[in-house]
């Protein structure tokens, strides 16, 4: 798990037909004004609120090199993501998309670190119970230092 920090106020979104939003690739605002002091945003989240079946369209673009992530989520369902990553809602075409948004800031600041981290954690995951106790431990260690080291 990704340490976190602080979190921004969450935002509720809608977008509709009428109100022409979406189709607009960015990267989500490096610094968010918030007191006492300004929100890096580290990890952005977007959790769907509409039933899928409640509009057309609106699906959370999120584009990984040359491939793209399309995601219209169930009730409840959260994406989360690093805030530097290009991304776009499509357009809604017919209904209500509601969604609520917010923004992470990780006690790890650096990307690299972040993406370190995460990768070992996947390793932790992925071998689970078939990994020797004492590599599962010396990885434990690795991951729990390196987020000592890295945290601010």
């Amino acid at each position: 798990m990704r340490p976190r920090r602080r979190q921004g106020r969450s935002r509720w979104l809608r977008f509709s037909a009428a109100s022409r939003r979406g189709d607009s690739v960015h990267t989500d605002v490096a610094f968010l004004p918030t007191a006492p002091q300004p929100l890096r945003s580290d990890v952005s989240c977007t959790i769907f609120i509409s039933d899928p079946a409640a509009y057309q369209g609106g699906e959370l673009v999120v584009h990984l090199g040359t491939e793209q992530l399309r995601v219209k989520g169930r009730p409840g369902a959260a994406v989360i993501y690093p805030s530097t990553t290009l991304h776009e809602v499509a357009s809604v075409t017919a209904g209500e998309r509601l969604v609520i948004i917010t923004f992470i800031e990780s006690q790890i600041p650096d990307q690299m670190h972040r993406d370190l981290i995460y990768s070992l954690d996947e390793v932790r995951a992925l071998e689970g119970l078939t990994m020797k106790w004492q590599n599962r431990t010396r990885l434990e260690f690795v991951i729990a230092n390196l987020q000592r080291m890295w945290s601010r």
